[in-house]
């Protein structure tokens, strides 16, 4: 059964909840990620091309810039684990898990350059398409200090230490490479790869971040007892 203070907690965090959620969209914008003007890049050597008299490596170097869409990032749950300390009322620790869900699909640009060159010959092609990402979602968890007497119930201090992303799908559109075509697909999986590793990783910690000056922002919040 769950205990008072625990169901204390749970509602001073269901009344918290809405609070982030209405100010999320506004801390996202200005912290300046939707749009986000630059993601990550990448390079990679894809093979190699018969250019007139001569063999040429097929190099690659791109770039995803001016994501959008994690402004329609909201916090869908919050809720207590475990009380770690209760035995004093006006200094209570407990760990937390949050769930997020990012609601519009995330899509970014995607720009660069493939080419090769060898005495004297070079050849070139730009890299213009787009990325995307859907079902885009998070998990986390985190300790949070809370006070509770007779009058109001706070939280009054919150912590997110851990949270990761995750995705459904991640597609990635292109023009097609001239002279480059045998090299598409290989170039196609380099920029999905790295959209993905950048969503479970760098986005991750900016994500992280951003939920961590959220309730800095609101608190102390506190709610009548």
């Amino acid at each position: 059964m769950m205990s008072s203070i625990e169901d204390t907690l749970n509602k001073l965090i269901d009344e918290f909840i809405p609070v982030l959620n209405k100010a999320l969209p506004q801390l996202i914008t200005a912290w300046g990620l939707d749009p986000l003007e630059k993601v990550t890049s990448g390079s990679d050597k894809l093979g190699k091309i018969k250019l007139r008299i001569c063999k040429a490596k097929v190099k690659a170097s791109y770039k995803i810039e001016d994501l959008t869409g994690l402004s329609s990032m909201q916090i869908t749950s919050l809720r207590i684990d475990d009380i770690v300390s209760d035995s004093d009322p006006t200094n209570i620790i407990a760990d937390f898990s949050v769930s997020v869900v990012v609601n519009d699909p995330l899509s970014a640009k995607v720009s660069g350059k493939v080419k090769a060159s060898c005495r004297g010959i070079k050849e070139s092609v730009g890299i213009s398409g787009k990325v995307g990402a859907n079902g885009v979602s998070g998990r986390g968890r985190g300790t949070l200090t809370a006070s509770i007497d007779s009058e109001k119930s706070c939280i009054d201090d919150f912590d997110i230490n851990k949270l990761s992303l995750r995705y459904k799908n991640v597609d990635v559109n292109n023009r097609k490479l001239g002279p480059f075509n045998r090299y598409f697909d290989e170039l196609l999986d380099a920029v999905d790869d790295l959209f993905k590793g950048y969503i479970t990783g760098e986005l991750a910690v900016i994500v992280k971040q951003v939920l961590n000056e959220l309730a800095d922002d609101e608190i102390p919040f506190c709610i009548s007892s």
